[in-house]
């Protein structure tokens, strides 16, 4: 009897073993994102998401740029500007300031590091919000570049 309740107690540490080493870079993390709302298309045919104070997607290790479209929505004349942080594995990579309203292409580079991880998670930080919905820009569809395709 004891040699059956060890066996079950290898084997419940080993599939526990196996779930975490899966969780750690498991293969749909690409397709997370947070911190957006659902997907819009406005007039023109622009699909869109709006962002609240704070968004993260992932995208693929091997990229080496991303290019996110932004359009903020200026409600009174004199709006302080939006500026979005954006960071990559928690490290600050560039800043954008969007002052009027129309749309704005961040080329985000991404560097190279050395990771056995599929993706990196990327991070948009916005200096304010505005509504009840606490929402901020609108984020269009993103282009993940990666090394040697144009």
């Amino acid at each position: 009897m004891k040699e059956v309740a060890r066996r079950w107690k290898y084997l419940l540490l080993l599939a526990a073993s196996m779930l975490l080493v899966y969780l750690h870079d498991p293969p749909w993390l690409g397709s997370v994102t947070s911190g957006f709302g659902l997907w819009e298309q406005n007039r023109a045919g622009v699909r869109l998401r709006w962002m609240g104070g704070r968004a993260s997607f992932f995208v693929p290790a091997a990229a080496d740029r991303v290019d996110i479209p932004f359009q903020a929505l200026f409600l009174e004349r004199r709006s302080d500007p939006f500026v979005i942080d954006i960071r990559i594995d928690d490290r600050r990579s560039t800043e954008v300031v969007l002052q009027q309203q129309g749309w704005v292409i961040a080329r985000v580079p991404i560097r190279p590091i050395r990771t056995r991880r599929r993706f990196r998670r990327v991070d948009l930080y916005a200096n304010r919000t505005w509504g009840e919905r606490s929402l901020s820009v609108q984020v269009g569809e993103l282009t993940v570049r990666m090394p040697g395709r144009q």
